[in-house]
């Protein structure tokens, strides 16, 4: 601690006698000498800050200004850092170099990591509290300490220590020890730069959770909460009051849930009540929207949603909506949570729709059936089955040949789809990380004496990684594929897959890319993919930025995805956070054609 404190005593005079005034802008950090930590995750954590590389093209944004007790406070942070890492004899020195006629400086931190603390061995102490207690044991133990993080031989970090110590309490409360107690005791040798880590794990008696207590319940009957819960008498598992948590907060009723054993610190009583405390939502809640985008113009929505209609925990959601692409869009959606599964619900949806595209016109009205149950914590299926009648208008007697065989405009459709939805990417609205994967399998024609009869295979693969300081590369692939039944038929028009737009190929209008009509009106295709790959970055505050390239196509046949035809686009995009989601703008340029012209793009919502 003295040798630290004549160091950064030093500095401090060094860069006193350096400096003529503080306040200079900083134009260029670097760090040298590291040879274990990488020098960006360094340049992270510093009080200190120069402009980025990207920043840099910023000329009118200011760097930032340099201050002495920032140097000194980030000398410490680095010392501190490097001890955490198992560098004890870490050495950190400065270099300020002025340049006066600029009023900046250029700031070197000089490291010399010397020899880090390794792991000479880990042991665990094992203090079973029943003799009788057939629960744990010493095998058991060691089935599980190979995959913590601190290793023998490997360097002594403090992360690594407090992580193997909190995965050792949270491993014994999932095995019925809610009040284990993990402690540890270092034996450090110096001169060799070694050291001992020596856990102690007390068990504790094996607990069992006993009765449940609600608070905060009024309108929502008990019985239905009670079904989410497994009867008295289970072992104690941390895992499983989580589980619960997310199960009832699932039946949609309630703003918040909390659910937490009642832990008895003094008596340590084994019987441990569950306590869940709620607060119900709303009965009756109203949400209007207003909106503008580039390809459904003006757009306004209204939802009046109603918990526990016709009682229970059903609920039940109005939507209306209106825009240029969609004259009038209503549905009504009647949930029936917790059904047959817990995980499980029932989904009735009424619904009448007008589709106003460039190639035809087409109004729906019909409903359908969906069973939707989740199997994990991010992964989810479906069962669906539809029913509707439509009345299709085309825009030209040339579209009406080309689809010809579709016969009168007005058909009965029916269409069951099985679909698998995975999804943990986060935070929501903008993701920064994690996977997006969804698959559907369609197939029309059963029952109702449907007009059509086809199938329709598609996915859609979506990766976020965050590489530093916001910045995100996002990735989506998605493909599809739609095959008639029946040789006498074609596919319907309004259920092909088109590409082009704001949200799929940009570079193109909505619906340009593909297969066009005798008078270039967009038909749609039986074979479709797409990919995207974008750079996220920050820009200022709630401004964030965008470069991006897109491609993909529409083919007429099944199966007929032919890559040597795919078509790309670049370009460029700023963002701006709301609550709703960002406000997106995007410039996009048709680069294999490059005799088009650019397209502009306006809406709210990430284009994946």
């Amino acid at each position: 601690m003295r040798k630290s404190f004549l160091l950064v005593l030093l500095v401090y005079i060094l860069a006193s006698s350096l400096l003529a005034q503080d306040s200079y802008e900083i134009k260029d950090i670097q760090i040298t000498g590291m040879k274990s930590i990488s020098e960006s995750k360094l340049k992270k954590m510093l009080t200190l800050q120069e402009k980025s590389g990207w920043q840099k093209l910023l000329f009118w944004k200011k760097a930032d200004l340099f201050y002495q007790a920032d140097l000194l406070s980030d000398l410490d942070l680095i010392t501190n850092f490097y001890q955490k890492e198992g560098f004890l004899d870490i050495e950190v020195d400065a270099k300020v170099n002025e340049i006066t006629d600029e009023e900046a400086v250029e700031i070197e931190f000089i490291i010399e990591e010397k020899l880090p603390v390794l792991v000479e061995s880990v042991n665990y102490q094992l203090n079973i509290a029943e003799a009788s207690d057939s629960i744990m044991s010493e095998d058991r133990l060691n089935q599980f300490t190979p995959d913590l993080p601190l290793k023998k031989e490997s360097r002594f970090r403090d992360e690594d220590l407090l992580s193997t110590q909190s995965k050792l309490s949270k491993w014994l409360a999932s095995q019925g020890y809610a009040y284990q107690e993990v402690g540890y005791n270092l034996k450090l040798k110096k001169e060799a730069n070694l050291v001992r880590v020596n856990f102690d794990l007390n068990t504790g008696h094996i607990c069992y959770f006993g009765s449940t207590n609600f608070t905060g319940v009024e309108e929502v009957p008990y019985s239905i909460l009670k079904k989410q819960i497994e009867a008295p008498g289970n072992t104690y598992n941390e895992e499983y009051l989580r589980k619960l948590q997310r199960k009832i907060q699932a039946l949609g009723m309630f703003q918040y849930v909390t659910v937490r054993g009642d832990l008895d610190d003094e008596s340590k009583n084994n019987i441990i009540p569950i306590q869940i405390d709620l607060k119900e939502a709303s009965r009756l809640s109203f949400k209007l929207g207003v909106g503008y985008g580039q390809e459904e113009r003006f757009r306004t929505s209204i939802t009046v949603t109603k918990l526990g209609f016709l009682g229970g925990i059903r609920r039940a959601v109005f939507f209306a909506k209106y825009s240029f692409l969609e004259p009038y869009n209503l549905s009504l959606k009647v949930t029936q949570p917790a059904f047959i599964h817990p995980k499980g619900s029932l989904i009735i949806n009424p619904f009448a729709r007008k589709e106003d595209e460039e190639a035809y016109t087409l109004s729906r009205i019909g409903s359908f059936i969906n069973y939707q149950i989740g199997i994990g914590d991010y992964l989810s299926s479906y069962l669906n089955y539809g029913l509707e009648w439509n009345n299709l208008k085309t825009a030209s007697p040339s579209l009406e040949d080309d689809l010809i065989s579709e016969g009168k405009g007005d058909y009965r459709q029916t269409s069951s789809t099985i679909g698998l939805i995975y999804d943990d990417s986060e935070p929501m609205f903008s993701a920064q990380k994690g996977w997006y994967f969804s698959s559907a399998f369609t197939l029309a024609g059963i029952g109702f004496n449907s007009d059509y009869h086809y199938t329709m295979t598609s996915a859609d693969l979506r990766k976020y990684t965050l590489l530093y300081q916001q910045v995100t590369i996002a990735t989506r692939l998605q493909a599809g594929f739609m095959k008639s039944l029946r040789s006498s038929e074609v596919t319907p028009i309004a259920d092909r897959f088109y590409s082009g737009g704001s949200t799929s190929v940009r570079g193109w209008s909505r619906y340009d890319l593909g297969p066009k009509s005798q008078d270039n009106l967009p038909m749609g295709g039986n074979s479709m993919i797409e990919t995207s790959l974008e750079l996220r970055y920050p820009i200022w505050n709630i401004i964030s930025g965008v470069v991006f390239c897109d491609a993909g196509n529409v083919w007429s046949g099944t199966y007929d995805h032919d890559l040597k035809d795919l078509e790309y686009a670049g370009g460029l995009g700023l963002r701006v956070k709301t609550p709703l989601g960002p406000i997106r703008f995007d410039i996009a340029s048709p680069l294999s054609q490059p005799g088009k012209k650019v397209q502009f793009y306006l809406n709210i919502g990430e284009a994946f």
